[in-house]
C-alpha cells in the first residue's frame, strides 16, 4: 500500500514541554477481511528501530503526541487481517511475505518534525558528501554489483561521476517489467558513449517492496548496474527520500552537486 502521510499538526498542544503533534493518515484498504491496521515509526537518526504506535487501529488516521525529536520521525503502516497467519513480524521489516495472509508494511512516509540548526534539509542534501549521507546505514559501505555476484565500495561509487540515477521497480510491477529492459539498454548505449570517461555514469537500482529475497535476486540478476541490498535499510530511506509514490521511478542527479535534475524520468 502506499506510504502514509504524515504533517506537523500545530492545531493541537502536545502535553509535554517542547514536543510536538503528528498527524498520520494513510488510504484505505479494500481487503476484505480487514480488521484494522498496524502503524509504526522510528526517529530518523540513523540508529533508531522501528517501534509500534498501535496494533489495531480502526480508522485511516491519528495523531501522535509528544514527539521531541529533532531529527524527525517516519511511519509506516500495514492492513491487519483476520485470523492473520505466516509473515514473520521480523522479516516485514524488509517488506517480506513468507506465507499466510500477513500484508507486508507500505514504504516509510516522508520525515516530519525534522529540524536543522544551521543548514536547510535541502542544503544539508546537496553535494556528493549529501548523497553519501542517505547512504549511511548501508552495510559495510558496499553496493551489489554484476547482478549481485559482486560489490563495490561506497565511495568508489560517487568519486567524479558526472550523472547518478536511481531506479525504484520490483519484479512483480507489470510496468516495471516493461520500461526495465529499455532502461537496460539505454544505461548500456550510455556506458559505451561514456567509455572514454569511465566512472561517469552510475546507476543505483532500488527494490520497492519486493515480497522476497530471491524475487529481488532473480530480477536483479539481469541488470547491469548497481543496487542496494534488498535487507538493507537505506533502501527504504532512499524511497522516502525520493517520494516514492508509485513504480517505476527513475530519478536522475548530478553526481558532483547532487542537484535532482528529474524526479522520475518513465514515461
Amino acid at each position: 500500500m502506499p506510504p502514509p502521510v504524515a504533517k506537523i499538526d500545530s492545531s493541537v498542544a502536545s502535553p509535554q514541554p517542547n514536543s510536538y503533534v503528528a498527524h498520520i493518515s494513510w488510504q484505505s484498504s479494500a481487503e476484505p477481511l480487514l480488521v484494522g491496521y498496524k502503524l509504526q515509526m522510528r526517529e530518523s537518526n540513523g540508529t533508531s528501530s522501528w517501534s509500534t504506535v498501535a496494533n489495531c487501529l480502526s480508522g485511516t488516521e491519528v495523531r501522535k503526541k509528544n514527539l521531541t525529536s529533532s531529527s524527525g520521525y517516519m511511519f509506516r503502516v500495514r492492513p491487519v487481517l483476520q485470523g492473520e497467519t505466516g509473515g514473520s513480524e521480523e522479516n516485514l521489516v524488509a517488506s517480506v511475505n513468507e506465507g499466510g495472509n500477513v500484508i507486508p508494511y507500505s514504504s516509510a512516509s516522508d520525515v516530519v518534525g525534522a529540524r536543522s540548526s544551521s543548514k536547510s534539509s535541502s542544503s544539508s542534501s546537496s553535494g556528493s558528501e549529501g548523497l553519501l549521507r542517505l547512504f549511511k546505514r548501508l552495510p559495510d559501505n558496499k553496493l551489489l554489483a554484476k547482478g549481485g555476484m559482486k560489490s563495490v565500495s561506497l565511495t568508489e561509487v560517487f568519486n567524479k561521476v558526472d550523472l547518478v540515477f536511481f531506479y525504484a521497480s520490483a519484479h512483480w510491477c507489470g510496468p516495471c517489467r516493461r520500461f526495465t529492459p529499455q532502461l537496460i539498454k539505454f544505461y548500456n548505449d550510455a556506458k559505451a558513449m561514456y567509455a572514454k570517461a569511465p566512472g561517469a555514469l552510475q546507476k543505483l537500482k532500488l527494490s520497492l517492496s519486493a515480497h522476497d529475497v530471491n524475487g529481488f535476486r532473480s530480477y536483479y540478476a539481469s541488470m547491469p548496474w548497481l543496487a542496494v541490498p534488498f535487507d538493507a535499510d537505506t533502501r527504504e530511506i532512499l524511497l522516502s527520500w525520493m517520494k516514492v509514490k508509485g513504480i517505476p521511478q527513475l530519478m536522475c542527479l548530478d553526481g558532483r552537486t547532487g542537484k535532482v535534475y528529474e524526479t522520475n524520468g518513465v514515461g
